[in-house]
């Protein structure tokens, strides 16, 4: 038998008693030139989701921001749109202690030819990349 079997007799009931809360959110694609209510909505589900559920962690994964030029001819990496995206993970780690663990997605990567690149605001603005976990990034 491969499962693993619990020596504390733990059964499963109606009780909230040692449960953990994770919150999966994808493909914000926080914008400075489009769908401003998208990150303000953003910013306020957040608050929300931290003083009713009270999460263990909150999983983000790309694409966190758009890097799209304001008529989608061009991508680059807009600091704005990352500090914008900071203020929700500067929000959840301050408030409670809500792990935040962010993974980028091919926008967030948008004009960023490498790791150690001015533009590569993962490792400023975002959880992990702040902590020094920069996996999500490949290299082209």
């Amino acid at each position: 038998d491969d499962l693993v079997k619990a020596d504390d007799n733990s059964t499963v009931g109606d009780s909230t008693k040692n449960i953990t809360w994770f919150v999966h959110v994808t493909d914000l694609h926080i914008s400075k030139f489009h769908a401003p209510d998208r990150t303000s909505k953003f910013l306020e589900l957040v608050s929300e989701i931290l003083k009713r559920v009270e999460p263990s962690a909150i999983v983000v994964t790309g694409d966190l921001t758009d890097g799209k030029t304001p008529d989608y001819s061009g991508s680059r990496q807009f600091r704005e749109e990352w500090e914008t995206y900071h203020q929700a993970v500067s929000l959840a780690t301050s408030k409670n202690k809500t792990i935040w663990l962010d993974i980028r997605g091919n926008h967030d990567n948008f004009d960023v030819p490498h790791l150690h690149h001015e533009q590569n605001y993962f490792k400023e603005l975002s959880s992990q990349g702040s902590q020094g976990n920069l996996g999500s990034f490949k290299d082209c």
